[in-house]
């Protein structure tokens, strides 16, 4: 358990079942997936565990799997299906994704009230950080990356 980051700073709080950790994640969705559901939102999958487990168990790989169940028991969260999605659209789509790189450093200058609002979770507890003037390709093209 000590090697898990999120064990380490939460020190077993994050889990709902009662071993915690990654072990726990795993054999909490053994015994009640409908139960304990939450657990695997809470693994950073940084594979840690598997690599430090004795008995070679690839615990986070289970818990990876575990999560790509979660839409067959109605437990997905509504919101991550719909920004995978759009993140799906915009990958496939190499002039969508163009255009939005292109776009984004407007963000920057967006008042505040736009950007952290109801709406934006994530914000409530973090900076959105600035959108470089320039994207990693076209630093790319002109030389500035090596």
């Amino acid at each position: 358990m000590n090697t898990c980051p999120v064990y380490r700073r939460s020190g077993g709080y994050s889990y709902t079942y009662f071993i915690p950790g990654p072990i726990g994640i795993n054999l909490g969705m053994l015994k009640a997936p409908l139960h304990y559901h939450d657990n695997v939102s809470a693994c950073s999958l940084c594979y840690s565990c598997s690599f430090v487990c004795p008995a070679k168990v690839d615990l986070a790989e289970q818990i990876y799997l575990w999560r790509q169940d979660l839409d067959k028991l109605g437990k997905a969260d509504r919101m991550k299906k719909v920004m995978s999605g759009g993140m799906k659209y915009m990958m496939n789509r190499p002039s969508v994704f163009n255009m939005a790189l292109k776009w984004a450093p407007l963000a920057n200058g967006m008042p505040r009230f736009l950007i952290y609002n109801g709406l934006n979770d994530w914000g409530k507890g973090r900076e959105m950080p600035k959108f470089s003037k320039e994207s990693f390709n076209e630093m790319w093209k002109k030389g500035k990356v090596k």
